[in-house]
């Protein structure tokens, strides 16, 4: 949408947040409306433990300030969604925030390389083994 850069940057001045992510309207390659909301579709909200669980933050929506860089980075090869990874070290160092304003028209097709559906479980279970390994690794570290 024209504004978004002016509405994310208006949370950044206004706000102590770290990382800012707002809402799309999910739209097929005909431009028809497959959900209103993306942020309710996934049902995206903050916390560590839930995003590990099943992960709110999504990389098109997302804009967190240039000092997360140094935490976040470098991203673990075994991370299997850079976004998620993004959205919890930017959580375990400051405030994240959701804005309920549609700011993209998120464009989904069928030869899209991500999908909606789910992995099977077996790696789906791994990924957040991975995730939770990372994440103790993280911390440990940050304490030294």
């Amino acid at each position: 949408m024209n504004n978004k850069v002016e509405k994310v940057l208006e949370h950044f001045y206004e706000s102590d947040v770290i990382l800012v992510q707002h809402d799309a309207i999910v739209i097929n390659e005909n431009n028809k409306i497959i959900y209103e909301s993306f942020a309710k579709h996934r049902k995206v909200k903050t916390g560590i433990i839930k995003n590990l669980i099943k992960n709110s933050y999504h990389g098109c929506c997302i804009a967190f300030k240039k000092e997360l860089k140094k935490q976040i980075l470098p991203i673990p090869n075994n991370i299997y969604l850079h976004d998620t990874w993004i959205g919890i070290i930017a959580e375990l160092n400051g405030k994240t925030q959701f804005l309920d304003e549609k700011l993209i028209k998120y464009r989904r097709h069928l030869e899209n390389v991500s999908s909606f559906k789910h992995l099977p479980l077996r790696k789906m279970i791994n990924n957040r083994i991975n995730y939770a390994k990372e994440l103790l690794k993280y911390i440990k570290d940050r304490k030294k």
